[in-house]
């Protein structure tokens, strides 16, 4: 009888003063760059278009990271990276009582709607771009977009966050030089260390290690997705 009564105790203080719930963890924000080839060589399986843009950073956008786009062509022809920061979203506090949820979801449809605007912003502002420069490149300078690529992932506020790389490209490097020569030397010591590579249509006979592939714009968020950082 008293063993019962000892049982029945115990349950009860376990029912009363429940284990508190774990907070959900924090995402670890993400940078990434795309740059897209408009050089007459190469023939892209995936064309950027707006929703391609809007996927992609709504895929960024939800650990509050920072989003890059860049042209692969000529030397000198390309613009400079577009580029949109995003503001981290709240993580959801464990046991939460009624007004602090209320709380918590107008702080949450803020920041959405926040980094929604942003978003809509940078995809008018790459196609633009890209209206800009309708006409095919004759040159493919594939290491100005990496020397690009590694100036944005250089700076400060990029140290904490994952670098990712997307390069729709056959990844032929070849520009005609000021001396009348034709340069093909293709310098990938230019990705940092620790970036994790997504490449379309990638042809060059150097690869690179660890690579993703894709082959469709729905392809491109999924294998985002699918990434892992040390």
């Amino acid at each position: 009888m008293y063993r019962l009564f000892f049982i029945a105790l115990f349950f009860s203080r376990c029912i009363s003063n429940p284990e508190p719930s774990p907070q959900a963890p924090q995402p670890h924000p993400k940078s990434a760059v795309l740059l897209h080839d408009i050089s007459i060589t190469f023939k892209s399986a995936i064309q950027p278009d707006r929703s391609l843009f809007l996927n992609l950073g709504k895929e960024i956008a939800a650990s509050g990271g920072n989003l890059a786009f860049g042209l692969i062509g000529s030397p000198d022809s390309t613009e400079q990276l577009i580029r949109q920061s995003f503001a981290m979203p709240p993580v959801l506090p464990p046991d939460l009582v009624h007004s602090e949820r209320i709380r918590y979801q107008d702080s949450l449809a803020i920041i959405n709607h926040y980094n929604d605007s942003l978003i809509n912003v940078f995809a008018d502002n790459c196609m633009e771009v890209l209206r800009m420069h309708s006409q095919k490149h004759a040159w493919t300078d594939v290491n100005k977009g990496l020397q690009r690529a590694n100036e944005f992932f250089s700076e400060l506020k990029m140290a904490d966050t994952h670098k990712i790389l997307i390069l729709n490209t056959d990844g032929k490097q070849d520009v005609l030089l000021p001396n009348g020569t034709r340069d093909h030397t293709l310098k990938l010591d230019l990705i940092p260390a620790g970036t994790k590579s997504i490449t379309c249509g990638w042809e060059a006979p150097t690869r690179i290690s660890g690579a993703g592939i894709v082959e469709s714009p729905g392809g491109l968020t999924e294998q985002i997705r699918l990434l892992t950082f040390k």
